[in-house]
């Protein structure tokens, strides 16, 4: 009995047990679970809290003459301090990327493949948290590494930092990577002879950072000198941007096949004569122009046709160097949109049958490269499009090839990667000749122009050439080919474009109606319809420097005086009123390049413009005025600072019934001088009332600011009005005095 009482109770403990057992299993099964989860965020949590590394220099091109020299910052972005550690450099000698899958995934450091050849290491001092180290290394051009590589081509490298402590967590945890190229030319090595592949790099020199030159302004409404004047000067550049320019177009003479395009009206401001290229003046965007197809909103907003063109942008190059035989090609730059077949009509009617694609044009996802030139026939003629090749010019242009490609988030990095897939673009289809277009933006810095040309001359793999010898290569498409190639739709949103013109024709058209209703013209010419004048003269002809036709007053006005002859170097009014619109047609331009911040700055100057004119007439008065009679005089002074004479118009209005003015009056304001009008105030009561003078243009339009005046009326009984008053009081008084004496009584009062 007792045996099974033990074995019973041993049963019972063994249940307990399992029972035990299958509770806790869940338990750490949902714990377990919950810490994958949590340690599947903590990447997230630490990455901005890492150890990096970043490429400051690094040698992208490797011969049997040349070691490697590179600057890396260890960046510590921790809360600990950071022991010393070391710097190294791997490569791999044996591998040559074959693929652009394997070239991006190693860029991105996911790649299986790994370098494991060390060139050298260099020691890193301790770092505080949140600081940071510089170190550079140098290996020799003997180095055993560097001796053994056996193919030429693109190699892959990788950069650690690992910090010397004991404990191997901490070391990995600490530690930071990056991958990038490390490119073997073919000199020294017994490489088959192949055809070298043709590149072009292009360089835009233009700029969106115009602002309104004051001191131009100043001096076109106060003292414009006929000698002087050019409608270009009314716009320029800071000094940063100035500096930024100048440098970039003097890396030319350091490297010769540097392909400028050029805006000439950078040309002309900054007087740089170094261009491979003119593009459009303004790098006025045609792609825009072409989708709104609205030539008439253009030219009311100053922006003749002609203004553009290419013939315009060869002779502001001719004047600029002093040469009127010089020739430059004429390219014609893209805009924000696509190069649709209307944009490149639009772009070979005004003489550019050769353009640049900057972007979405060649396939980026074709299987090879190819030469970057197709001719389109469009409906005016065929054009030459020299079609970027999409990687090359986004690290040219300072663009990595993807958040993740670390080491290109520098220009070391981006200068490596460009010069590897160059070198692979050559080895994808080695005997086949082909020429491709890299394009920079006209933010590239110059260091980083520079960075890049001086990588390049190494490169023994690629044959730099000229914009014209890629125009004349045989292109990658022709006919209906090439014509398939346009994009469907512009892609560009209009909005922003279609706003500012509008602005600029307001602006514009203010300027027109001044000039026709205010300014004494000397021969009485009348100012076409502001409405109507520029839309009838959209495609008449004109320079960079000069309006078209359409810009000159008609000579039909008579005005009723004459404005005082020219004295010394003062143009004449009509020269002077001619430049004024020449000036906003010239902002207008700048205006329409791709850029919002150049809408925003240009459309701002010529409103800046139209209201330095108005703003020049003004209108003043006493601010109170005290009537003690049944009428009065309230002076009012114009005073104009221009140096030409006025007619102007002035009303004046109150808000009584009782206390009027007379309603208008009008006068001509000599050049910088001031003439008086004076209103008749009329008062029937004592009180007080409020008088509005405001100037009026010659179409009763208001203009400038007003002048309110406070009148008080405090009539006195020594007028005769007061005397006739006082008297008929009087009389009424007596006579009802009279009846009540005189009143007989009702026999029932």
């Amino acid at each position: 009995m007792d045996h099974r009482s033990a074995k019973s109770q041993l049963m019972l403990a063994l249940a307990a047990l399992l029972a035990m057992v299958l509770a806790v299993v869940p338990c750490c099964s949902l714990t377990a679970q919950a810490q994958a989860q949590e340690n599947a965020h903590q990447p997230a949590i630490e990455s901005a809290h890492t150890v990096q590394i970043t490429l400051d220099a690094f040698t992208a091109v490797v011969n049997e003459h040349s070691g490697v020299d590179m600057t890396a910052t260890v960046h510590n972005n921790t809360d600990e301090h950071l022991d010393a550690g070391h710097v190294q450099l791997f490569t791999n000698t044996s591998h040559a990327f074959v693929s652009r899958a394997n070239i991006q995934q190693w860029a991105e450091n996911t790649s299986s493949l790994d370098a494991t050849e060390e060139l050298g290491s260099v020691e890193v001092e301790p770092i505080d948290a949140h600081s940071e180290r510089t170190v550079s290394l140098h290996v020799d051009a003997d180095n055993h590494v560097l001796k053994s590589f056996t193919m030429w081509g693109a190699h892959p490298a990788a950069v650690l930092y690992t910090p010397d402590v004991d404990n191997a967590i901490a070391a990995k945890e600490f530690s930071a990577r990056v991958n990038t190229f490390l490119t073997r030319s073919q000199e020294g090595m017994n490489a088959p002879q192949t055809p070298n592949l043709d590149l072009s790099i292009a360089m835009p020199l233009a700029t969106d950072q115009w602002k309104l030159n004051k001191d131009e302004l100043n001096t076109l409404m106060t003292k414009p000198n006929a000698q002087a004047m050019n409608a270009t000067s009314i716009a320029t550049l800071n000094a940063n941007t100035t500096q930024q320019i100048r440098a970039k177009n003097q890396l030319v003479s350091k490297f010769p096949m540097l392909q400028t395009v050029v805006d000439p009206r950078v040309l002309s401001t900054l007087r740089t004569p170094r261009a491979s290229a003119l593009m459009q003046p303004g790098e006025l965007d045609i792609t825009a122009y072409a989708a709104l197809n609205n030539a008439d909103s253009y030219a009311k907003a100053g922006v003749n046709a002609q203004s553009w063109n290419a013939i315009t942008g060869l002779n502001t190059y001719r004047g600029t160097v002093g040469d009127e035989s010089a020739h430059v090609d004429a390219i014609a730059w893209q805009g924000e949109g696509n190069w649709t077949l209307q944009a490149l009509a639009t772009a070979h009617s005004q003489g550019y049958s050769t353009v640049i694609a900057t972007h979405d044009f060649d396939d980026a996802n074709a299987a090879t490269a190819h030469t970057g030139v197709a001719v389109v026939p469009t409906e005016t003629g065929d054009v030459t499009v020299l079609m970027a090749q999409p990687v090359l010019s986004s690290l040219a242009g300072g663009h990595s090839t993807s958040q993740d490609a670390q080491a290109e988030q520098t220009t070391a990095g981006r200068v490596a990667r460009f010069v590897a897939q160059s070198a692979y673009y050559q080895m994808e289809q080695p005997y086949l000749q082909r020429h491709l277009l890299a394009c920079m933006n006209t933010s590239t810095s110059p260091e980083d122009v520079s960075a890049l040309m001086s990588a390049l001359k190494d490169a023994s793999w690629l044959n730099l050439r000229s914009l014209h010898d890629m125009a004349q290569a045989d292109p990658y498409a022709v006919g209906m080919d090439a014509e398939q190639m346009a994009p469907q739709e512009s892609n560009i949103d209009t909005t922003a474009t279609t706003q500012t013109l509008s602005q600029l024709a307001f602006s514009r058209s203010r300027l027109r109606r001044f000039i026709s209703t205010i300014i004494l013209h000397t021969n009485n010419p009348k100012a076409q319809d502001e409405d109507t004048a520029d839309s009838e003269h959209a495609n008449e002809p004109a320079t960079e420097d000069s309006a078209s036709p359409k810009d000159s007053p008609s000579p039909d006005q008579q005005s009723p005086s004459p404005s005082p002859a020219p004295a010394n170097n003062l143009p004449s009014v009509d020269a002077w009123t001619q430049m004024l619109l020449e000036s906003q047609g010239s902002l207008a331009r700048l205006a329409m390049a791709p850029s919002a911040t150049a809408r925003h700055n240009m459309a701002t100057a010529s409103d800046d413009l139209a209201d330095s004119l108005y703003n020049a007439v003004k209108i003043s008065s006493s601010d109170s005025l005290m009537v003690v009679s049944e009428t009065a005089s309230l002076p009012v002074t114009v005073s104009n600072t221009l140096p030409y004479a006025v007619h102007v118009r002035i009303s004046a209005r109150t808000d009584s019934m009782e206390i009027v003015t007379s309603r208008f009056a009008e006068t001509d304001v000599l050049p910088r001088s001031e003439a008086q009008v004076t209103f008749t105030v009329r008062a029937s009561t004592t009180g007080t009332a409020q008088a509005t003078e405001q100037l009026l243009d010659g179409k009763n339009v208001p203009f400038g600011d007003t002048h309110i005046t406070t009148i008080t009326s405090a009539l006195r009984i020594s007028d005769k009005s007061g005397l006739m008053f006082i008297i008929l009081a009087v009389l009424l008084g007596v006579v009802g005095l009279w009846r009540q004496f005189h009143k007989k009584k009702d026999e029932d009062q």
